[in-house]
């Protein structure tokens, strides 16, 4: 079965040589991708066609990639435990708070907030 696929829009993501992060800016989580993983999301990224049925193990992390929110398709797809694909990637959540606060588009018209020095 081919599937018109890619990143979902809330997902920003870099490879630095072998490593990959994606980061979910809805919910603040960031994933690392494990090295089966960081070449496949790269072929998504550049192919936006994904053919299931050709390799049991890439279909498996399209499928918890899917579930995680990570990719994103029209098509109909059964998706798998994500508890059961330690290949795919590590999620963490222990910066949501921070990557959810988003400093930098949080200002007002007045700009930045200004430190007044008399009272420092």
């Amino acid at each position: 079965m081919r599937i018109d696929i890619s990143p979902s829009s809330h997902v920003v993501s870099d490879t630095l040589e072998s490593d990959t992060i994606v980061i979910d800016i809805r919910s603040g989580a960031y994933y690392t991708l494990t090295p089966a993983t960081g070449p496949l999301w790269l072929a998504i990224q550049s192919d936006s066609v994904y053919e299931f049925g050709q390799d049991p193990e890439s279909d498996a992390l399209v499928k918890a990639l899917l579930a995680e929110g990570l990719l994103t398709t029209d098509a109909t797809v059964d998706y798998v435990d994500i508890a059961g694909t330690a290949d795919a990637f590590i999620k963490y959540t222990d910066m949501q708070d921070l990557l959810l606060a988003d400093p930098i588009h949080e200002v007002d018209e007045s700009g930045w907030p200004v430190v007044n020095l008399k009272n420092v």
